[in-house]
């Protein structure tokens, strides 16, 4: 996760960050109960558009279309892959 997006995010009250004891460069980034709530309610409509896309889809737009969403979301802004 970039900085930027971690310092937003953690002053938003979503994310906590704490450092490794063992290791000071590595920092864990873990959610709150703010944070997994959000997680939540995202992880709905995540699957709400989906199931609308891919009944108005070809199955083989629907595959090109995750692809296209995955390339933005590694390459934009650093997030998971898209189920």
């Amino acid at each position: 996760m970039k900085e930027r997006g971690r310092g937003e995010l953690k002053g938003r009250g979503y994310i906590e960050t704490r450092h490794n004891p063992d290791d000071k460069r590595f920092v864990r980034v873990l959610l709150t109960p703010k944070g997994k709530a959000l997680k939540t309610v995202a992880d709905g409509v995540v699957k709400q558009v989906n199931y609308e896309f891919s009944h108005q889809l070809r199955a083989s737009e629907f595959k090109e279309l995750l692809q296209i969403l995955n390339k933005i979301s590694e390459n934009v802004m650093g997030l998971r892959h898209i189920e």
